[in-house]
């Protein structure tokens, strides 16, 4: 730019001839470079000003408690470390569901006694998990998403070899209606009481209803409603629910996804942790490998 100028004040000042071809193809080459370096100047300061956005956002506030809290909730709900042998990987079908609930969802979600074996006494049980170290919030619950009966065709030629049509599960075609126990179509003029249990484990609810969101699944979109059991606030009340849901079939053919949704708080950390294990089965009755999202973050100052 300077030998530009210069060259203009010089032409300027003894009143030259324009510029030879020469002259105005070097000209342009500087100006083309000094267009190029400022174009490379302002992506280096994009690229910096994205760095230093994706650092903070990746370890701005991370608490390193985080991973320790996350290994353990791990360790005890997806390693089965504490009760079972049935890890939560290795559910390969309903069956398989109630094995891991039953002998290791339920035990590890609710621990009796203190480091001490001392039991921990009715009154003043402080719904400590396996681990000693973590307490549930509330109650654990099961969150259930089922497709409609009948909304597929049966080809003509495999009429005489079956009568049951199992779609996959899709947003449209799920299942929004209340039921009886036993899944069974509502009686009208007795309708069941849904206030309370365990009939309540049979009634639908709206994703609006509950705060919950959609979720998306190896197989499919899940809608964030579906029909909720709540268990209970001991072990033996818990495992009363899980043994009507199994008698009573609850989780059958239609179902396509079971959430067991759950938040547990440590009070040596001040820290929380939302989670949740999905379950989700095939139309054909096989399964896919499950999912777990255990998310710890901390809420008070």
């Amino acid at each position: 730019m300077a030998q530009l100028q210069d060259l203009k004040d010089e032409a300027s000042s003894k009143r030259l001839a324009p510029l030879s071809s020469e002259e105005l193809q070097e000209a342009r080459e500087i100006r083309i470079k000094e267009i190029k370096m400022g174009k490379i100047i302002r992506e280096i300061i994009f690229y910096l000003i994205f760095l230093n956005l994706t650092m903070l956002i990746c370890f701005g506030e991370h608490d390193p408690d985080i991973f320790h809290m996350h290994k353990s909730m791990r360790n005890m709900f997806v390693q089965a470390g504490y009760n079972g042998r049935m890890r939560f990987t290795k559910i390969h079908g309903r069956e398989d569901f109630w094995n891991y609930t039953e002998n290791v969802f339920i035990p590890t979600m609710y621990s009796n006694s203190w480091y001490n074996g001392e039991p921990d006494i009715p009154g003043r049980t402080e719904h400590s998990l396996a681990d000693k170290s973590m307490h549930l919030v509330g109650t654990a619950r099961f969150r259930q998403l089922r497709i409609k009966h009948d909304i597929c065709a049966i080809p003509e030629t495999m009429i005489n070899k079956t009568q049951d049509c199992r779609a996959p599960y899709s947003i449209t075609d799920e299942e929004d209606v209340d039921f009886d126990e036993g899944w069974k179509a509502v009686n009208q003029s007795a309708k069941p009481n849904y206030k309370v249990q365990p009939l309540a484990v049979w009634k639908y609810h709206s994703w609006y209803n509950i705060s919950s969101f959609p979720y998306l699944g190896k197989h499919a979109l899940y809608n964030g409603g579906g029909y909720l059991a709540d268990l209970g606030i001991s072990p033996e009340e818990s495992l009363r629910v899980a043994a009507y849901l199994r008698e009573n079939m609850w989780v059958d053919q239609y179902t396509r996804a079971v959430f067991m949704e759950f938040v547990v708080y440590n009070a040596n950390i001040n820290m929380y942790t939302t989670s949740f294990l999905l379950v989700e089965f095939l139309p054909q009755g096989g399964h896919l490998r499950p999912l777990h999202s255990l998310l710890p973050h901390q809420r008070d100052p």
